[in-house]
């Protein structure tokens, strides 16, 4: 994967002048066009910068179909340039003749819009579990490697430790014990929930950390909270920590529990997959790994109402009655394939009944039995062309998802403290709140 800058810059042994040639010529000698400024310094408008760019992976895609580019390997990828902000990032097969074809492109398009290369602002990173020798492609663009974008290392399989130790790091760095030692325990409260919100979460909402990770930044903040300093919490800490991070009305002081906020962020990516709203997004097609409690937190979370069928999975998804076919009649599962399974949608399945020719082989008694229940529940669906299918959250009123509905959801099944709520609403200052819940647990 490329990172660029700006963009612009070498050559092949391809015509790539034919890329930019128009069928019909209506750009007359000596003429180019320019994205930029104009002559007063007025900025051009945005809209025009992202038709300018939209040339740019126009150019890609007609490379690639004249073979001067490989394919990419994933089906869906659907481009092979992506632009945000002033950033292009861009996919390459690793070869030193894909380098120059793509650094001539750029070459062409920067002669064409008036942009300049800007050589010391890439950067290169494998992906793919594949880590091939790269020196030679360096030096063809002059990248840097590896990459860490927006802050984040960006990386195809799990995290190195390396980079989450310096998350860590990070926050234990935040957590200093000179600091906490002159503060109170309410503003070493304040300052520990700040701090979550600050630094972590940011980083959770593309990365899940793994289980050490939270063990040691959990360990920082208790240290913190219950002693102020760099040293054991053995006969200080009166309270246990998950309950310290619990939700105020279920006894907790509201501090997040960062594993139940890992899972919550991890739900928010799958319900952008399918938020049938947001379904033009680039990346909705490619697989997104989580743990397996996250998909079935979504399973049971999601509901879906059918209009085409186009989009709603037929054999997965809660769409009969808040129910999937596999809850209807678990035992078919044993007589279809496993990518029929995860792939077919509702409209397909339905078209001349082509769901019942996907089960193969014989049919027990108990599948006999079950095939009754969907062909009931699914013979008199009609479907509607003009519209949508539409995914339902069901813990919110609106049918929107939302992190915080996610992370309530995490705690169903805990005790409400009804009594507590009269500490949070009292007018006393934190420090007095806070001495008033260990009364109320009996920790003084």
């Amino acid at each position: 994967m490329l990172r660029l800058g700006s963009v612009a810059g070498g050559a092949t042994g391809f015509p790539f002048s034919s890329l930019l040639r128009p069928p019909r010529s209506w750009l007359t000698a000596n003429q180019e066009l320019r994205f930029g400024t104009r002559g007063g310094g007025d900025s051009l408008s945005p809209l025009l910068f992202i038709i300018a760019m939209e040339v740019l992976n126009r150019l890609f895609s007609k490379a690639a179909d004249a073979g001067v580019l490989c394919p990419l390997g994933p089906t869906a990828v659907r481009s092979r340039c992506s632009l945000y902000a002033d950033d292009v990032i861009m996919f390459m097969y690793p070869a030193t003749r894909e380098a120059e074809a793509i650094k001539a492109i750029l070459q062409l398009f920067g002669d064409a819009a008036g942009l300049t290369i800007n050589l010391s602002k890439f950067s290169l990173s494998p992906i793919s579990g594949c880590e091939p020798d790269l020196s030679e492609i360096v030096d063809v663009l002059g990248c840097q490697l590896p990459i860490s974008y927006l802050g984040l290392p960006l990386h195809s399989k799990a995290i190195p430790k390396s980079c989450v130790q310096g998350l860590v790091d990070k926050v234990a760095a935040r957590l200093p014990a000179w600091r906490g030692s002159m503060m109170a325990r309410s503003d070493r409260l304040v300052w520990i929930k700040s701090l979550m919100m600050a630094v972590l979460i940011y980083t959770m909402m593309a990365n899940a950390l793994p289980a050490w990770a939270w063990t040691e930044i959990e360990a920082c903040c208790r240290r913190f909270f219950w002693a102020g300093a760099d040293t054991s919490v053995h006969g200080k800490c009166a309270v246990s920590w998950t309950v310290v991070a619990r939700p105020c009305e279920l006894g907790g002081l509201g501090v997040l529990d960062m594993r139940l906020m890992s899972l919550a962020l991890q739900v928010r990516w799958l319900w952008l997959q399918r938020n049938l709203d947001d379904g033009d997004r680039a990346w909705v097609e490619l697989p997104l790994k989580v743990a397996p409690k996250v998909q079935y937190l979504l399973q049971a979370s999601v509901h879906f109402v059918v209009d085409n069928g186009q989009r709603t999975l037929f054999w997965q998804d809660n769409w009969i009655g808040g129910k999937s076919v596999v809850d209807v009649a678990p035992a078919l599962l044993w007589f279809m394939s496993k990518r029929t399974k995860s792939t077919q949608t509702v409209a397909a399945a339905l078209h001349d009944g082509r769901w019942i020719r996907e089960i193969r082989g014989g049919l027990s008694i108990q599948a006999i039995v079950q095939y009754l229940k969907p062909w009931d529940l699914i013979r008199d669906v009609r479907l509607i062309q003009s519209t949508q299918d539409r995914a339902v959250w069901r813990w919110s009123r609106d049918g929107r998802f939302s992190v915080h509905s996610a992370y309530r959801l995490l705690h169903e099944g805990s005790i409400h403290q009804p009594e507590v709520a009269i500490i949070w609403k009292t007018w006393a200052p934190l420090r007095v709140k806070i001495f008033l819940w260990l009364a109320w647990r009996k920790r003084i």
